[in-house]
């Protein structure tokens, strides 16, 4: 117990709790990025609704993706 603590410490192991948790932070925040970035464009109304739509089907279909892993 006392060598696996120790890998750890040195960075020789990566629990599998912060993997899960980084991995979630860094997916929410590709989200929210992707789902502010029609408000970023100076587009047509219609364009940026239409894309905030595609954008948001995609992340629906990623999110199941993850969800059968």
């Amino acid at each position: 117990l006392k060598k696996h603590k120790l890998k750890v410490q040195e960075g020789k192991y990566i629990l599998k709790d912060k993997v899960e948790k980084d991995l979630t932070d860094t997916i929410i925040s590709m989200r929210n990025q992707l789902l502010n970035l029609p408000n970023r464009m100076v587009i047509d109304e219609k364009i940026k609704d239409d894309l905030k739509k595609e954008l948001q089907i995609f992340l629906d279909d990623f999110s199941d993706s993850l969800e059968k892993i």
